[in-house]
């Protein structure tokens, strides 16, 4: 992790870092304990769960511009 340098923006990123590292290690755990065979390569056991993530992220983001435009089109709506 960097150090935050008392940045709170800083800070926050090495707290979620410090969170998803956990979530990945718990994730690896249960793949081993599922199918040991499958779970061999790190990389691939990696990359996968790390596209879920980034795809899990986009879903949200998307959502988030549609409810911001929909919410930006009534306020301009309301000053008319």
């Amino acid at each position: 992790m960097s150090e935050s340098n008392g940045d709170p923006d800083g800070a926050r990123v090495d707290e979620m870092s410090t969170k998803l590292i956990a979530e990945f290690r718990q994730y690896r755990a249960r793949c081993k304990a599922e199918d040991a065979a499958t779970s061999q390569d790190e990389r691939t056991l990696f990359e996968g769960w790390a596209i879920q993530k980034i795809a899990g992220l986009t879903v949200t983001t998307l959502a988030l511009r549609t409810w911001i435009e929909s919410l930006a089109d009534e306020l301009s709506r309301r000053r008319k």
